[in-house]
């Protein structure tokens, strides 16, 4: 079954967010058998319910993302309440920020949940006025990524978990944080990228280069992320490997070049020595 709703209230670990829209799936596997001396199937659950709920949000304060971001790496699970719905069981999945320079800055955030839904009644935060942070106002420190400056961004993060019951439980027993990655993909002009600091291979080919230098080494980056106003709502940073480039060009319009940057977390930046 699958429930979405729109403009509805959200809350995550008790803060609340200005949901744009709010989704929900579960599913729960059924095992059919059959025995000796009957004839007709007989059904039970194989395991406990199973849902997802991806939730995306309007950055008004910066503490929607702060909520999220302190989740990086952690097996506890957190609380997350949407519309009529709530879980306490949740674990964190995914999370994306974009922006352009013509619209609002806006995230999205992903759990696993265990166990079924309880309903009550709606969520909400009330109806006063918000400045979300829009890409227009967004500041770009990226020229140790080879860019001067930006047309758009993609911030995500991803993580896995290993959740183990036991024997008679049903609820999860353990749960292990397996991996993460944090991946920063930009839009830039061509005459705005340093080619040298975008080279995918290091001063001696493949191997690594010095922390700081061009070539294969760790490159750090910060997205300040502000509302019209002017007033920093939040700052969001990468500190990962060059792991792709792409240039494209069309009649009349600048040459422009897409560059991803990844991260493993918990994260050492010490790539391999040759």
């Amino acid at each position: 079954m699958s429930f979405k709703f729109q403009n509805m209230a959200a809350s995550i670990t008790g803060q609340n967010y200005y949901a744009k829209s709010i989704q929900f799936a579960e599913s729960l596997d059924i095992e059919y058998f059959d025995a000796l001396g009957t004839n007709s199937f007989n059904v039970v659950t194989a395991e406990e319910p199973q849902g997802t709920i991806s939730l995306s949000f309007y950055v008004t304060t910066g503490e929607e993302i702060s909520a999220i971001t302190g989740q990086y790496g952690k097996t506890g699970f957190v609380s997350v309440k949407a519309g009529p719905f709530s879980t306490d069981s949740a674990l964190l999945s995914s999370f994306s920020l974009q922006g352009d320079s013509v619209g609002l800055v806006e995230g999205s955030v992903g759990y696993t949940y265990y166990g079924g839904l309880v309903s009550g009644s709606a969520t909400s935060i009330g109806s006063k006025t918000i400045t979300p942070a829009h890409g227009g106002a967004t500041i770009a420190e990226v020229e140790d990524l080879g860019a001067s400056s930006i047309l758009s961004f993609d911030y995500s993060v991803s993580q896995s978990y290993d959740v183990r019951y036991g024997i008679g439980s049903d609820i999860p027993l353990g749960v292990t944080f397996t991996e993460g990655t944090r991946t920063l993909a930009l839009e830039a002009q061509t005459q705005d990228t340093s080619f040298n600091q975008t080279s995918l291979t290091g001063a001696d080919g493949l191997c690594p280069t010095p922390i700081g230098e061009a070539g294969l080494a760790a490159k750090t980056g910060n997205i300040i992320l502000k509302n019209l106003c002017g007033e920093t709502v939040s700052t969001v940073d990468i500190s990962g490997y060059l792991e792709s480039r792409d240039f494209s060009a069309s009649p009349n319009q600048n040459v422009s070049s897409n560059l991803t940057f990844t991260e493993k977390f918990p994260n050492s930046n010490i790539p391999g020595e040759c």
